[in-house]
């Protein structure tokens, strides 16, 4: 049986385990001066961090859409199980998006962890 780990952007992992583990990573969404764009794919972190500083306002983050997991979830061969370490959804509907997903996938017959 061959398992797929799954995360969001917030685990901010190194792309060297990214690519070693082939880690499929599910974008937040970021706010940011009036522009919308996936976290970790539209600025560097030094750009990032250089439009923070001098920019008057603070980004916020947006939960993945349902619809954005289950594209990911689509992708698993049938007899990978999936492990998904998303952010908490204490603080973030992230969780919730991907147990929508999930669902939309029981009848697929796959098995995803979250």
């Amino acid at each position: 049986m061959k398992v797929q780990v799954i995360s969001d952007s917030t685990a901010y992992l190194p792309n060297e385990i990214i690519d070693k583990y082939q880690i499929k990573i599910v974008p937040l969404n970021v706010h940011f001066d009036g522009e919308v764009f996936k976290e970790g794919t539209h600025y560097s972190n030094r750009e990032y961090y250089d439009k923070l500083r001098q920019s008057s306002s603070f980004p916020t983050t947006s939960q993945p859409s349902a619809g954005e997991f289950f594209e990911v979830f689509q992708e698993l061969e049938p007899d990978t199980e999936a492990l998904a370490i998303l952010l908490s959804s204490k603080i973030s509907g992230t969780y919730q998006s991907a147990y929508m997903a999930r669902e939309m996938m029981a009848e697929q017959s796959r098995h995803i962890h979250l």
